[in-house]
């Protein structure tokens, strides 16, 4: 099954693509017209800081969206996906968590997003609000650079049921929920079986999603590039049971293997469904990429550094 829009990102944006170096990922250019804001609820900061940069935003002759549970003055809600299809840009004000809900609604689609922190860690919205003026006006002027991240697509197939297909940009996780016993879980590559886990859960995650979950549950730090993909047991009942990275051409597919258990699954921190023995997860790199609006000297070590002290003594 082809992800949607899977082919829209070559139409929109690599026939732009500078001819000088046409395999560089963030050569792409763009250009903004609509832009949709996207902001944390329940943070007043927030909610003020959208609605001031709207006011500076239709000074400049741009139309604006927001989500149709947001209300702010001079926006247009968004209430459908055909909304969504006239946005060339997403800001989202907040942090990971609402990075994550803008990913969500884009689905696939071939429209990058730019992230203000207000949040706490903020790996995916790295722009500082003292920084968020200077920033949007190099984006609607074409100065900022399109990164592209790997995004996972998982479906699950259940007897009788047409699969149920999600895109993740950090990871999937599969774990125990309320019970407290471990679940039991059939772990395959290709068809080759991986490995039999008894554990609280398992986390297969994108290079985006390695500083997130997986880093908490002892899983390693990947560089967004590495094209690769995460698994990492979540509290096994085993000491051979370790993270492993998969080249990321491989096809992951996940049992859960006694008939009395169920599992939670989840993407991107979002309860998705119930699993039980008869059905089957598969797991693997979406055709297409999702796009991210970063400063042109932006580097990811400076990332690390400064939201998890990596490298640093006490």
């Amino acid at each position: 099954m082809t992800p949607p829009y899977a082919n829209q990102i070559e139409m929109k944006f690599t026939s732009r693509t500078s001819t000088k170096s046409t395999s560089k990922k963030n050569s792409t250019s763009y250009s903004v017209k609509n832009i949709a804001i996207v902001y944390r609820p329940n943070k007043p900061e927030a909610a003020s800081t959208a609605t001031e940069l709207i006011s500076w935003l239709k000074a400049k002759r741009l139309r604006i969206y927001c989500l149709k549970t947001q209300t702010i003055s001079g926006a247009i809600k968004i209430r459908s996906q055909t909304d969504v299809a006239k946005i060339d840009l997403f800001v989202v004000i907040g942090g990971d968590g609402t990075y994550l809900k803008a990913a969500r609604l884009i689905n696939g689609r071939p429209i990058p997003i730019l992230g203000i922190n207000l949040g706490s860690r903020g790996f995916l919205t790295e722009v500082p609000t003292s920084d968020i003026y200077k920033t949007i006006e190099s984006a609607v002027s074409g100065k900022l650079k399109i990164q592209q991240r790997t995004m996972l697509e998982v479906s699950i197939t259940k007897k009788g049921k047409k699969p149920a297909t999600y895109l993740a940009l950090n990871d999937i996780v599969i774990e125990r929920g309320p019970i407290s016993r471990l679940i039991s879980l059939g772990i395959y590559s290709d068809d080759h079986l991986v490995s039999e886990l008894k554990a609280d859960g398992l986390i297969v995650c994108s290079p985006t999603g390695s500083t997130a979950y997986n880093l908490a549950s002892g899983g390693p730090i990947v560089h967004p590039e590495v094209r690769a993909i995460m698994i990492t047991p979540i509290c096994p009942h085993s000491l051979t049971n370790r993270p492993i990275t998969l080249p990321d051409h491989q096809v992951i597919n996940i049992k859960v293997t006694q008939s009395t258990q169920k599992a939670v699954f989840m993407v991107d921190g979002l309860k998705c469904a119930d699993i039980r023995d008869l059905d089957e997860v598969t797991i693997k790199v979406a055709e297409q990429p999702h796009l991210r609006l970063v400063i042109p000297t932006s580097n990811y070590f400076d990332v690390l550094r400064t939201k998890l002290k990596f490298g640093q003594r006490d």
